[in-house]
């Protein structure tokens, strides 16, 4: 997994609660790769899940809507940090349908071992997407969280849906978006 993952975690847990809080989880925390994280390293799925797992035991929050709210919240690190592929000039159903693209390029092009998630398209009308989502890791919450974060930074009211979940034995997940406006 990406470090901009892991730098994210980070940042989110600092913000929202506390340096001390992601000090305490880290240190508390064992990990294969370490403690120091940077964005475009890979590091192992696995220590992302103990961090996520240690972090709501100590915070005692539902772990859905912790991966949620830091996936939401990230989505907006991201379009701060990486102004040039968050291309907020874009119109946002155009920004959705490059996603598969910017991550095989910009996950890949450091890594070759990098397994970003895959994601298809279907284009029904002016104002709907439909992606699917695929991914080993099935982190379709994070999708969820992306989903909102990406509505708020892009300033696009959108309705979704997910209408298949690779959790419930699905052999993708599947986003049905509406946007509202525009």
């Amino acid at each position: 997994m990406k470090g901009m993952f892991f730098t994210s975690l980070e940042r989110y847990i600092s913000d929202k609660y506390s340096s001390d809080d992601w000090e305490y989880i880290l240190g508390n925390s064992e990990l294969e790769s370490g403690d120091i994280f940077i964005s475009p390293e890979i590091y192992p799925d696995a220590d992302f899940m103990t961090l996520v797992d240690n972090a709501v035991a100590y915070l005692k929050v539902d772990k859905e809507e912790f991966l949620r709210d830091f996936s939401r919240l990230s989505f907006h690190y991201y379009a701060e940090k990486y102004p040039k592929i968050v291309d907020t000039s874009l119109r946002p159903k155009e920004f959705l349908l490059q996603i598969q693209d910017i991550h095989q390029y910009e996950v890949k092009k450091l890594m070759n071992v990098a397994e970003p998630p895959v994601f298809t398209y279907e284009d029904p009308a002016p104002n709907k997407l439909i992606i699917h989502y695929y991914s080993k890791r099935k982190l379709c919450i994070v999708m969820d969280g992306l989903l909102q974060g990406f509505s708020e930074v892009y300033n696009c009211p959108i309705e979704y849906s997910q209408s298949t979940c690779m959790l419930k034995g699905d052999e993708n997940c599947t986003f049905e978006i509406t946007f509202l406006d525009k």
